[in-house]
């Protein structure tokens, strides 16, 4: 049965022949040289596709998350009692010192020592607001502190505008009382100077934790 050709002759060669019979040449080598490619579209003949792993998870770019900003902590209006007892803790402060000043000096008491603790009152609070972040010794020991409206600290001018509006709602018969007692009934805890001075007193902790001096 013939399988194919010869390469050198062109004789028929059979399929058991190793030579050729017209030209001697090797049918092997011949054959070799001329071997077909496989086709392309032959599925006997393609290479089977690698296997692919379902079960490894393919990677996925992280999408970058942007950070979360914290909100700004909730305001906690100072209590009547803690501002009162800050407010003793200074006054007798400048008290102390008023009359230091007094029984060195030998100046009239009373006189000398109410000039010297409006002196140190209006220098004393509206540093201390400034330079120490709203807080004065008795503020310092209370857990509260004076700021603007706004949250930020108070200016040496604000400072000082406060400490005026006080002394003129003080000084007014009724008027100073009723300006105290106004921050019981309102939820900022505000009396008529902290409105017209534009400023407010906060708790700097939760008043749960601050004492009994808090009034809830």
């Amino acid at each position: 049965m013939t399988a194919s050709k010869c390469q050198a002759c062109g004789g028929d060669l059979a399929t058991t022949d190793a030579f050729c019979g017209g030209c001697g040449a090797t049918i092997v080598a011949a054959q070799a040289t001329s071997a077909p490619l496989p086709s392309i579209n032959d599925p006997s003949q393609s290479s089977p596709a690698p296997a692919v792993d379902t079960a490894t998870p393919i990677p996925v770019a992280a999408t970058s998350v942007p950070p979360t900003i914290p909100a700004p902590p909730a305001r906690i209006p100072a209590g009547f009692w803690n501002r009162l007892v800050a407010w003793l803790i200074d006054f007798a402060i400048l008290t102390t010192i008023g009359l230091l000043y007094t029984l060195l000096s030998g100046a009239d008491l009373y006189a000398a020592a109410f000039a010297a603790v409006s002196i140190l009152s209006i220098i004393y609070r509206p540093l201390m607001w400034r330079y120490r972040s709203g807080q004065t010794i008795g503020q310092q020991a209370m857990k509260i502190r004076a700021l603007k409206d706004d949250g930020t600290n108070l200016s040496i001018g604000r400072g000082v505008w406060r400490v005026l509006a006080t002394w003129i709602t003080g000084f007014i018969p009724i008027v100073g009382r009723l300006n105290v007692l106004t921050m019981l009934w309102n939820h900022e805890r505000r009396c008529w100077f902290d409105r017209w001075s534009d400023t407010r007193v906060d708790a700097i902790e939760d008043p749960r934790i601050v004492g009994f001096f808090t009034r809830n």
